[in-house]
């Protein structure tokens, strides 16, 4: 059994997509092991979205439960930092490459 689950983020993250995302967020915390977070495809994401990854980070961190990201896109992370919780959820602004 793998000690880590990811999470794929597909291209357009839009409020049509929102509930279930949070469905596959909340089973990830629920089962209490690392989540990593490929936001890579992401071209476009909404603020209903966002505000679930600013939940998973806030309950995460909460649980002690380790979450990072695999790679972000430059869309995600300028919505973020539009949105000001780019520093919450540990993303720069650099390419599309993880985070350091």
């Amino acid at each position: 059994m793998s000690t880590i689950t990811s999470i794929a983020l597909v291209e357009r993250q839009d409020i049509s997509g929102a509930a279930a995302l949070h469905v596959r967020l909340s089973a990830a915390v629920a089962d209490s092991r690392e989540i990593v977070i490929d936001g890579g495809d992401v071209d476009e994401i909404d603020t209903a979205v966002v505000q679930l990854l600013v939940s998973l980070w806030r309950t995460c961190t909460e649980r002690t439960i380790p979450c990072r990201w695999s790679s972000a896109s430059v869309p995600l992370r300028r919505t973020a930092t539009l949105l000001g919780v780019a520093g919450f959820l540990e993303l720069g602004n650099g390419s599309n490459d993880a985070p350091a």
